[in-house]
């Protein structure tokens, strides 16, 4: 029993700890400011996605002008599936005929201009058409 006793202390002393990634709840204006300041760091936020339909999908906030999050969809565990089907059956393909807004989570990338996301998770996705009248 002591000896057990003695191998569970050793066990839970030897068994790396894990830091707990704090998400940071922010605006894109926010990142926009201090872009070194949230480089790698996990951040949520609301945004706007805007999609070509072929290849190019971005992020932004229409409060924050010229700054936007450029999206590789093979980088990141979110499922676009959601996404997907607004931007491909729904109206145009694309986004010119359409709003998409959603709750994004990942982890924010510094580039030289604008960034990166590396998107975790797409939650509270709305869309709306757009009146072309």
């Amino acid at each position: 029993m002591k000896y057990l006793i003695l191998m569970t202390f050793f066990l839970a002393a030897c068994t790396p700890m894990h830091k707990a990634v704090s998400t940071r709840n922010v605006t894109l204006c926010e990142v926009q400011l201090d872009r070194d300041g949230y480089d790698g760091k996990s951040i949520v936020f609301r945004a706007r996605i805007s999609s070509d339909g072929i290849e190019n999908t971005s992020i932004w906030d229409p409060e924050c002008r010229n700054f936007s999050l450029s999206v590789d969809h093979n980088d990141g565990s979110a499922d676009w599936s959601d996404i997907n089907k607004i931007i491909y059956s729904v109206g145009d393909v694309g986004t010119s005929d359409k709003i998409i807004s959603a709750d994004i989570s990942g982890v924010f990338h510094k580039m030289p201009r604008n960034g990166k996301i590396s998107v975790m998770s797409i939650t509270k996705i709305r869309y709306s058409l757009i009146d072309k009248r």
